[in-house]
């Protein structure tokens, strides 16, 4: 059953990058494109975001995760980047935490005791 979730869920995300991709950039310019990608994520409710990015922040790759986060600490609220950074910082290791805040411009808060 996992299996066929998975090659169901490959399927749809290869009609979106695809398919679906071709009408919008048809249609759409890249500024407009940006503009409605920030119009959905501005429609997410706080509690959903946070849920989101707890699962999602420590599974990007490095250079993902900065870009993400960058974008976040130059145009969210800073109680909210915060809160992301709160949340995210107990799922990555001491290492990927110092790179992402050092990429970040921030000061490394000090790693976890490991036992």
């Amino acid at each position: 059953q996992l299996a066929l979730f998975i090659a169901d869920n490959f399927q749809h995300m290869h009609t979106e990058e695809t398919a679906h991709n071709a009408v919008l950039w048809a249609r759409y310019t890249d500024a407009e494109l940006v503009a409605i990608h920030q119009a959905l994520v501005a429609s997410i409710p706080p509690h959903e975001m946070m849920y989101v990015m707890r699962w999602l922040v420590p599974f990007m790759n490095p250079a993902e995760r900065s870009a993400l986060l960058a974008d976040m600490q130059a145009h969210a609220p800073a109680p909210a980047f915060a809160a992301v950074m709160d949340t995210a910082h107990p799922h990555l290791t001491p290492g990927e935490w110092t790179k992402l805040t050092r990429s970040l411009g921030l000061a490394a808060a000090p790693a976890l005791a490991q036992g």
